[in-house]
């Protein structure tokens, strides 16, 4: 190729990357001013009420603005107040007052009035505002049915393993599949109508009472026919470094089947909409589908849990 041609194609190569960073350049707004972004301030409820537990520690805390890092004190609400109703085990709409137990958590002062099957709670609160509104939530839930377990197993599930590494620096990676056996948990349960079953297992040293691993949990089964099915639910498998824990004469596979209040269902499908990683409950994203209703968000959901022990 001749010279001339040559300077003249690397001349209009770089006329036309000047042009491009000249654009570019020319698209980018740096923002100097705080970002002004819509926010509504709402309360933030979680309330898990167990089969069995007292009503108490129901989380009352507020939402912050999306750039605002959460803190403990940020995060805490004054003049709350409210109740909870309660009707079944021989109680027909008694109400109690809440009651502050820690910055951020609430119940009622009745120990002897522990969450039962069957039982319905009415969860109302209201907040005053330093400029005098008043804002105000209620949310319902039904304490479900204890879980009828009609059987468990651990099922093994073979899964593919690759892996690459340099074991020698400048030689070429190394390459290693292999097929490798995890374990997860099958439970046949007999599942109720408009009740939302869950399973989780894990992997727990009885001799110490110590969990070896977090709990891996399954999908939500939900079915609203008349009567009860007999179905069946997989956990998610434990990861394959926990086989090292199968020489512990004491270690366990621990298998948790939770009944949850229906409203559980459609939070389940939504609940990753909006969500923050610092907030179980999540954002304050409108699409997502709380059970609280009013001037806040989050849920007031009751559970029935059993748990089993197998034997590896």
């Amino acid at each position: 190729m001749p010279q001339n041609t040559r300077k003249y194609q690397s001349h209009r190569a770089m006329t036309i990357a000047l042009c491009m960073a000249s654009l570019l350049s020319s698209c980018i707004t740096t923002v100097t001013a705080p970002l002004d972004i819509a926010f509504e301030e709402r309360l933030v409820v979680r309330g898990v009420v167990r089969s069995g537990e007292a009503l108490e520690n129901i989380s009352i805390t507020k939402s912050l603005p999306v750039l605002e890092e959460p803190t403990n004190t940020g995060l805490q609400v004054g003049g709350v107040e409210g109740t909870i109703t309660v009707n079944g085990q021989g109680l027909n709409n008694q109400t109690y007052p809440l009651v502050q137990q820690s910055p951020i958590l609430y119940g009622i002062r009745q120990p002897s009035i522990r969450a039962a099957s069957g039982m319905l709670l009415t969860l109302n609160i209201t907040r005053k505002l330093p400029n005098g509104t008043v804002q105000s939530a209620s949310a319902e839930t039904r304490i479900p049915p204890q879980p009828v377990i009609r059987g468990v197993r651990i099922i093994p599930q073979t899964v593919l393993s690759v892996t690459t590494a340099t074991p020698i620096p400048g030689a070429d990676p190394v390459t290693i599949v292999r097929m490798d056996t995890v374990f997860a948990a099958e439970v046949m349960l007999e599942a109720e109508p408009r009740v939302a079953y869950r399973i989780g297992i894990q992997a727990i040293d009885t001799a110490q009472n110590q969990a070896l691993t977090q709990v891996y949990e399954s999908s939500v089964l939900f079915h609203t026919e008349s009567a009860a099915q007999e179905r069946t639910l997989n956990s998610s498998a434990l990861p394959r470094n926990t086989h090292v824990f199968l020489r512990n004469p004491a270690f366990r596979y621990k298998v948790i089947v939770y009944a949850f209040d229906e409203a559980y269902y459609p939070y389940f499908l939504t609940r990753g909409r909006g969500q923050q990683a610092t907030n179980i409950f999540g954002g304050a994203n409108e699409n997502v589908s709380w059970n609280i209703k009013g001037d806040a968000i989050g849920m007031f959901i009751g559970i029935a849990e059993r748990t089993v022990f197998v034997r590896p």
